[in-house]
């Protein structure tokens, strides 16, 4: 497993060099061409994903057959997954690199092992996953509000 790095220094900003370097030796990389899917609407969540370049286009039904629309685009330093750190969850999106792209895994199972090995770490990032799925789901109802 080839050892993942932080190359600019956006990915975990919000925690201090030794526990980032706790979290990076926990990540498996994984480089993806245009067009492939990272995941699909309904795949088991298995982990949280951390944007290390490229783009990724968020797809998801729009209701009318079977139309998907891109509803977002998630470039470095974006999180796809958040809610799927904890296990029980199906992914609610499609998620396609829009170019050659990288990514970050960190799985439930590691995440778990940082949970007992270290909990402060884990409850930063908790913290961290609850802060930007909040600020996307104000950009949602922001949107929402403009449209009505």
């Amino acid at each position: 497993m080839e050892k993942c790095s932080d190359i600019n220094g956006s990915l975990f900003n919000y925690l201090s060099s030794s526990e980032k370097d706790a979290v990076m030796a926990r990540l498996v990389k994984k480089s993806l061409q245009q067009g492939d899917s990272l995941f699909q609407i309904g795949d088991s969540a298995t982990g949280i994903f951390y944007v290390v370049s490229g783009q990724f286009a968020v797809k998801k039904y729009t209701g009318f057959e079977d139309k998907m629309q891109v509803v977002a685009l998630l470039g470095a330093g974006a999180v796809i997954g958040e809610g799927s750190i904890t296990e029980g969850h199906s992914r609610t999106a499609t998620i396609v690199a829009v170019e050659g792209s990288e990514v970050f895994e960190l799985s439930q199972k590691e995440y778990a092992a940082i949970k007992t090995d270290f909990p402060e770490i884990a409850l930063k990032m908790l913290e961290h996953n609850i802060k930007i799925s909040g600020l996307r789901l104000e950009a949602c109802t922001t949107r929402l509000a403009h449209i009505l």
